[in-house]
């Protein structure tokens, strides 16, 4: 991908009158440290000779540095005054957008292409490190004690150390993809910075694809219909018919048949039983494998780059077979993100209806499975894009699954689970023989493991769900047993850019970003609207204690915890769920 020598992390903080670069290695060892104070220059390395050595033999890693650290590099690197890079540092924080770039800067960004697009401070606050803030402002028109120059060091050694643990995090199933990726294309410095989707597009094509101006679904029968919407409800025709000639379709269609209901839209087909809630036993769930890829296919959607998506799914399924994880990987991650760039108009595969029409063809294809499920006596549970769990006696769903795939020309998988508990069609965990579980859903997905790229305020509660149902535990009894571990307990509270930080009921200004807990005898915490008002933070007790350093250092007894606020808001969670006595 980039032979250059050394893989280092860094970040940058800029004042009027001080500019700070740290550097580390991955194993959190200072390679650099390059001070500007009041114009004084000094740079410390045991490696590298200057500041200009470093970055040219460098990979350069950072935390939204496509976006700040690179352009203020480039200046520094450009020898312009601390005044100059200050007005580009409040340009770039006034969202003013700046492609200027030093050629001897290659770099990663950390922040590329995660979804939730977190601060790395609220990452922080997630893997429960340390997240206080300097009191140094910003804008300070003055020098720096030598006092303040070392709590600046502090504060964004910090910051490298945490962008060394989310760049661990994303190693595997991002950077090493885009690695593998990069090298099956002709160039991969020039597209160095490019994200995953965008290199992957450029594999596939080298020109602009050809719109389609309508929907096409197949083979069409003797009038000119398309044959595999016979049979469809009335309602999902309306829906599709309305819009042919929209870039971006929206609206549903909401259809009720013998117990089930079915939501049709342009994210995929959603169903559930009625009622949703439910406790079930021995539910088979068959998934197609591939969906999307396989129809874009079946229907040409990629054109000319239909073959090379072929092959590159034919090298992926090889290679997961014979174990190979990161060819597996990589080549799943471009399968994956092709069909989201036929909605993509800056991407070279952009073709809107085709992205419908793959969409209609799928929702058909599980529309069309579910009715052959019950004409054979099966009782829906779940239908949710690609896959239908169901439940039933005897083994009639197999000979269904054998002629479904010939008809739609494509593969389901199976899957059985023991218990299937059910709150709606997006939240639900259920049971594997073999003791697995799967979770789906914002009430019980982060019950078995933390990502912290997600909501990572109160996992006790999706606990105390599962344990509830699982192993009879009252909500007393999961939240009195893990009291040493206070990360499941935390509020994480951020405020956005349109807010001007928190502060608490005496106008004491706190972080953008706190760590709270509930506690008995405590105080109220309101993100401040620039305009000097005062908005409470939605679900979040007025009595709170704010910890912000290692969240592993609180003591939940010492800080007098309200164990009555999250026993109560559990059992108000779980009284949303199934009761209990519904058979299993």
């Amino acid at each position: 991908m980039c032979k250059r020598k050394y893989k280092l992390f860094y970040d940058i903080e800029v004042l009027r009158h001080f500019n700070l670069i740290v550097v580390k290695d991955i194993n959190k060892q200072i390679k650099g440290l390059y001070i500007d104070d009041n114009g004084k220059k000094t740079f410390e390395s045991d490696t590298f000779k200057s500041l200009r050595e470093l970055v040219e033999k460098s990979v350069l890693i950072g935390y939204n540095n496509y976006f700040y650290d690179d352009i203020i590099l480039t200046d520094i690197l450009a020898n312009n005054t601390l005044k100059q890079i200050k007005k580009r540092n409040d340009e770039i924080i006034s969202g003013k957008k700046i492609n200027n770039l030093h050629k001897s800067i290659v770099s990663l960004d950390v922040f590329q292409q995660i979804l939730s697009r977190p601060s790395l401070k609220k990452l922080e606050a997630n893997m429960g490190m340390n997240i206080e803030e300097t009191q140094i402002p910003f804008d300070l028109d003055r020098a720096l004690t030598p006092e303040e120059i070392d709590q600046m060091v502090f504060y964004c050694m910090h910051d490298v150390d945490a962008t060394i643990n989310v760049y661990k995090v994303r190693e595997a199933n991002y950077f090493d993809n885009k690695r593998y990726i990069l090298g099956l294309t002709d160039n991969p410095v020039r597209q160095y910075r490019w994200n995953t989707t965008t290199i992957a597009a450029n594999l596939l094509t080298d020109s602009n694809a050809i719109l389609w101006s309508d929907y096409r679904l197949g083979k069409l029968d003797k009038d000119g219909n398309f044959e595999i919407l016979k049979g469809m409800p009335k309602d999902v025709l309306t829906l599709f018919d309305s819009q042919k000639k929209e870039k971006k379709p929206k609206g549903k269609a909401i259809i009720k048949e013998d117990g089930t209901k079915y939501d049709f839209g342009f994210g995929g087909l959603h169903g559930v039983c009625m009622p949703a809630k439910t406790i079930r036993s021995n539910v088979h769930n068959l998934d197609v494998a591939s969906m999307y890829p396989h129809i874009m296919l079946i229907l040409g959607a990629l054109g000319q780059s239909a073959e090379t998506y072929k092959h590159i799914m034919e090298t992926r399924l090889k290679a997961k077979k014979e174990g190979n994880k990161e060819t597996s990987n990589a080549l799943k991650l471009i399968i994956n993100s092709t069909y989201g760039l036929l909605k993509n108009q800056y991407s070279k595969l952009y073709n809107p209806q085709a992205s419908t029409s793959v969409c209609i063809y799928g929702q058909c294809a599980l529309y069309n499975l579910c009715k052959s499920l019950k004409a054979a006596g099966y009782e829906l549970i779940n239908i949710n894009t690609d896959g239908v769990a169901f439940t039933g006696d005897g083994d009639q769903w197999e000979t269904v699954k054998s002629e479904w795939e010939k008809q739609w020309q494509l593969t389901l998988e199976h899957d059985f689970f023991k218990t299937w508990i059910q709150k709606d069609v997006n939240n639900y965990f259920a049971v594997m023989d073999n003791g697995k579980i799967k979770t789906e859903g914002g009430d019980v997905s982060r019950a078995l493991n933390a990502d912290i790229f997600k909501k990572c305020s109160l996992r006790i509660i999706d606990i105390a769900i599962l344990n509830y149902y699982l192993n009879g535990q009252s909500a007393n009894e999961t939240i009195s047993e893990n009291l040493n571990n206070p990360e499941l307990f935390q509020f994480i509270l951020a405020c956005g850019p349109t807010f001007g930080g928190t502060v608490d009921e005496n106008g004491k200004q706190h972080n953008k970003v706190n760590r709270a807990f509930a506690v008995k005898k405590g105080s109220p915490l309101y993100k401040l609207r620039k305009d000097g008002a005062k908005i409470k933070f939605q679900d979040v007790p007025e009595n709170i204690q704010i910890e912000n350093g290692e969240v592993k250092d609180v003591n939940l007894k010492e800080i007098n915890i309200d164990l009555e606020f999250y026993i109560e808001l559990t059992e108000r969670k779980i009284a949303a769920w199934p009761r209990k006595e519904v058979a299993m």
